[in-house]
């Protein structure tokens, strides 16, 4: 599985190499797993993505 965030992402061409594409569309309560790993100072987006990738286990974005 490969996850993306940008809407213009090739996804069939992943498709075709046989990974599934999934968007990422990260909200979160909070912060607790991306504060471990990054400055707060980083944006809200970077830091709920980091969040979400890290709690639903993504490994390829």
């Amino acid at each position: 599985m490969i996850a993306y965030t940008c809407k213009y992402t090739p996804t069939e061409l992943f498709e075709g190499l046989g990974e599934k594409a999934v968007k990422l569309n990260p909200t979160v309560e909070h912060f607790e797993k991306a504060d471990q790993l990054s400055h707060q100072n980083l944006c809200s987006f970077s830091r709920a993505l980091l969040q979400t990738c890290l709690e639903s286990g993504v490994k390829k974005l």
